[in-house]
């Protein structure tokens, strides 16, 4: 609930289900409505806003912060709609042997014998 002239805010939970890449989120300031900040900030074009996010781990969450300043007294609705790529990620462990082989014990037996004669 807003009341007329007064500031009112809205959060914007965007959640990766998987891992994803360049991921848009778009949204429309309300008819009846003026923008007043964005945490994090928006890029504005007319009455939309976006914000873009390079990439999304699989369960991370962004959360969008949009005040408003109520100028028209009705409902004031906000759609936001996301876009993204799928992202695909390997892991490669690597390691350092640690494991050391000495071999010790005594020379085998010569199979070979020389023979000196004057």
């Amino acid at each position: 609930m807003a009341a007329l002239n007064e500031e009112y805010d809205t959060t914007l939970n965007v959640t990766a289900n998987r891992d994803a890449a360049d991921v848009e989120v778009h949204d429309v300031i309300p008819e009846g409505a003026e923008l007043v900040s964005s945490d994090p900030k928006a890029t504005v074009n007319g009455r939309n806003l976006s914000w873009k996010f390079n990439s999304m781990d699989a369960g991370q969450v962004n959360k969008i912060k949009v005040r408003y300043k109520a100028v028209k007294v009705g409902s004031l609705k906000s759609c936001a709609k996301v876009l993204a790529l799928p992202r695909v990620c390997t892991v490669v462990v690597v390691g350092q042997p640690k494991l050391k082989i000495t071999k010790t014990g005594r020379p085998p037996p010569s199979s070979m014998r020389m023979c000196l004669t004057p």
